[in-house]
């Protein structure tokens, strides 16, 4: 069975704490049906004029395509411009 899991908490080389409750449900998952095929996206913001904000929002450097423990993780960039993100990012996920 593939599983595909769609989540901007997931952790990652620079945020290893970021969500990581996710990652051991996953784990779990994998542990008890190891047949399964588990595929994570997990989406990082990208903050246009990042010096504008003085260092407030900083851009954070991933590899696109990674694996962890055993678990395919792609990190898609997405727009993320603060103070209107709550409003602007469902969209900008989209794209």
């Amino acid at each position: 069975m593939n599983i595909l899991v769609i989540t901007t908490l997931y952790p990652n080389d620079e945020q290893f704490r970021h969500g990581i409750f996710i990652e051991t449900r996953l784990r779990e998952l994998q542990r008890y049906y190891p047949d399964y095929q588990l595929t994570v996206v997990a989406p990082i913001p990208h903050y246009p004029c990042v010096d504008w904000w003085r260092g407030r929002y900083q851009n954070i450097q991933v590899p696109v395509q990674t694996q962890r423990h055993g678990i395919t993780v792609y990190h898609p960039t997405y727009l993320a411009i603060p103070y209107l993100g709550m409003y602007l990012n469902p969209f900008t996920l989209l794209s």
